[in-house]
């Protein structure tokens, strides 16, 4: 299996962690390494001579930071919920409409590098994942406003503790073996029984 860690944590639900803690034990150390990229990117893109070469490099600096900003989401979203702290949770709501707007640019900049190599045909499957990232980041933060307003008991999704991942390795040994979207965006085996 490969080795592709940016993909588990892209499409990976922040809420119902399923590869986090295999991927780090801490997740601000991760962001940080991910913001570094986006320098690098964006330091690479202004340099090239190749105008198409800048745009894949904008590309990765987007992707870069939408990771970059879903670590730290994440982080600040359980550490919210563990300590039951309505001030962190309001800040979540915060983080995860920059989420949201990371997610966004970096689809924006997806099609603009798909339009230029590819038919159109395809775009709709990265349309859908990046856009559903987008609703998931409104849901979280619809969820967390209704919790604060006295709407909701709890926040199920946040009340299970994330297991340790113990499926398909990559060649590493120690990164989840995952590639398929299917098997990384939820663990909700219900999504795979049904056509909706």
């Amino acid at each position: 299996e490969a080795l592709i860690p940016h993909k588990l944590l892209l499409y990976g639900d922040m809420a119902s962690e399923l590869f986090m803690g295999s991927l780090t034990k801490n997740a601000q150390e991760l962001a940080e390494h991910y913001q570094n990229l986006v320098k690098e990117y964006r330091i690479w893109a202004d340099e090239t001579s190749n105008a198409h070469m800048a745009e894949i490099m904008t590309e990765y600096a987007e992707l870069a930071s939408t990771i970059c900003w879903r670590c730290k989401t994440a982080a600040a979203m359980h550490e919210a919920w563990a300590k039951k702290d309505t001030q962190m949770l309001k800040e979540v709501q915060t983080m995860l409409s920059r989420l949201q707007q990371s997610a966004q640019a970096l689809h924006t900049q997806a099609v603009k590098v798909w339009s230029a190599e590819c038919k159109g045909q395809g775009m709709e499957i990265i349309d859908l994942r990046l856009g559903g990232i987008q609703a998931r980041c409104g849901a979280l933060s619809q969820r967390i406003g209704l919790y604060l307003n006295g709407q909701l008991d709890t926040l199920s999704e946040l009340d299970e503790k994330e297991l340790p991942y113990q499926g398909m390795m990559a060649e590493d040994g120690v990164t989840p073996g995952r590639e398929a979207y299917g098997e990384i965006v939820t663990a909700n085996s219900l999504c795979h029984l049904f056509s909706i």
